[in-house]
C-alpha cells in the first residue's frame, strides 16, 4: 500500500466516524534524535527523548512514575526547560 493510500484511507475513516476536520501532514527529517537518561532500556529503567532540534515531540518512560507523570505536565505547559531537565 502507497503512503497516499493509506493516508486517504485514514481520513475516510476519519470521515466516516464523524470527524468534521482531519489534517493528516507527513514530513521527513534527518534531525531527529533519541536520548537515553541514566538508564537502561534492557533493565528496564529509563526516560526517552524524541526530539527534533530542541523541540522534545515525545518522552517515553519505563520504571520512572514520577518523571512520567511530570513529563506529561511539562508538556501540557510547552514547558521545554522541564523536558530538558526531565532528559537533558
Amino acid at each position: 500500500m502507497s503512503r497516499r493510500q493509506l493516508h486517504e484511507d485514514v481520513l475516510k475513516l476519519l470521515r466516516e466516524r464523524g470527524a468534521r476536520y482531519a489534517d493528516l501532514r507527513e514530513s521527513t527529517t534527518t534531525d531527529e534524535t533519541v536520548k537515553v537518561r541514566n538508564g537502561s532500556v534492557e533493565t528496564r529503567d529509563c526516560a526517552v527523548a524524541l526530539r527534533r532540534g530542541e523541540r522534545t515531540l515525545a518522552i517515553a518512560t519505563i520504571g520512572r512514575d514520577l518523571a512520567s507523570l511530570q513529563a506529561e505536565a511539562a508538556m501540557r505547559r510547552d514547558d521545554e526547560t522541564a523536558l530538558h531537565r526531565i532528559v537533558p
